[in-house]
């Protein structure tokens, strides 16, 4: 797999542009404006004109990174995750209203003695809380990223809904 060549361009208040070449031989580019707005273009092997055109805001194109950069999922090649992950399982656990874990620290529900199961992160409100603190408060609404075995992940839904 060779390195991704960005091509990197000042837009004279406008912002940048990147533009990059894609396996399948189409090239992407982006660009960023002063005022937060992306543009997505992309253009098919030898056409001047984008086959594909996408404007985002700030916020859209935020959560669309975190989206591709693998913060709300991480496709793992299922090879590799067997080897890796053997027996582990990784999930996405919505807390809703009533849930016990609500209003609680996770160090005060002692997650990890009762269930064996470990919060690796918290998604809040869009924001990504990697690797929280034992002290943090669990709200409504959260949507924790837990690891553990299966018997583990059972577990905890028994003990917390």
């Amino acid at each position: 797999m060779s390195p991704i060549k960005v091509q990197e361009t000042e837009l004279p208040g406008i912002g940048k542009k990147f533009a990059f070449s894609l396996s399948s031989g189409e090239r992407l580019v982006l660009v960023v404006h002063l005022t937060g707005e992306r543009e997505v273009f992309l253009f098919r092997p030898k056409e001047e004109e984008p086959c594909f055109q996408l404007t985002l805001t700030d916020e859209e194109a935020r959560e669309v990174a975190l989206i591709l950069g693998g913060a709300a999922f991480e496709p793992t090649p299922l090879p590799q995750a067997d080897m890796v992950l053997k027996g582990m399982v990784i999930e996405w656990i919505t807390v809703n209203r009533g849930s016990p874990l609500v209003g609680n620290s996770i160090a005060d529900l002692q997650i990890r003695k009762r269930t064996g199961v470990s919060v690796i992160a918290i998604k809040r409100r869009g924001e990504i809380i990697p690797n929280p603190d034992p002290s943090e408060i669990i709200l409504e609404d959260d949507i924790l990223l837990l690891v553990g075995t299966g018997e583990q992940m059972l577990r905890f839904r028994q003990i917390f809904g």
